[in-house]
């Protein structure tokens, strides 16, 4: 079987999941062996707007940005025989919620006027970059483009400042013992077990 650039081939033995070949030409055993989905490695470009992101003054902003998300089942076997199995939006996804809480503490150190700073800009898109990809590297999934903040949406009215004033503190009384990155890593195991009950 010949496997296309920027893909590898899911092969099973026996029905069980056993790793991926490719790109390139790739022989299998007719008799032990068959092809499971051709897998995409290659980055896959997407623009996310996060809403509600809040600064250090406590405004809440929209922030557009625009990365690539990658998948290498190598990079990490153990999840491999469930990723391999999800739909090319799931990587989208999954990049976006890491993405996301990685612009929050990095959004939080500066002021919602800082953040329209090209300067600023530039130190949250590294920050975030290197944030994401650390901790997306348990799945086989990485951000393979630079990330670019394409715009940020002040909040409209101070009414709306306040609101979100009363809601902060709320979260923050609520949340002492809150770890996000346990909360990401239990979110993302969900939508896994998910996939893999639907795929069983």
């Amino acid at each position: 079987a010949f496997v296309p650039q920027h893909h590898v081939q899911v092969v099973y033995r026996m029905g069980k999941y056993t790793g991926c070949r490719g790109p390139g030409l790739i022989y299998h055993s007719r008799m032990t062996e068959t092809l499971g989905p051709l897998v995409l490695t290659k980055g896959q470009r997407h623009e996310y707007v996060f809403e509600n992101i809040v600064a250090r003054d406590v405004l809440p902003v929209s922030i557009h940005v625009a990365t690539s998300v990658s998948y290498d089942p190598a990079a990490a076997p153990d999840l491999a025989s469930t990723l391999t199995q999800a739909p090319r939006e799931t990587y989208i996804s999954i990049g976006g919620v890491y993405i996301r809480w990685a612009l929050l503490a990095a959004a939080n150190r500066f002021n919602a006027s800082e953040l329209t700073q090209a300067e600023v800009r530039a130190q949250i898109e590294q920050a975030v970059h290197e944030q994401a990809n650390q901790e997306l590297k348990f799945l086989g999934l990485k951000l393979s483009a630079r990330l670019r903040i394409l715009s940020v949406e002040l909040p409209a009215t101070l009414t709306e400042r306040h609101e979100t004033i009363a809601q902060r503190r709320a979260s923050i009384l609520a949340g002492t013992e809150f770890h996000p990155a346990e909360y990401r890593r239990a979110l993302v195991s969900e939508v896994l077990e998910r996939l893999s009950a639907g795929n069983a």
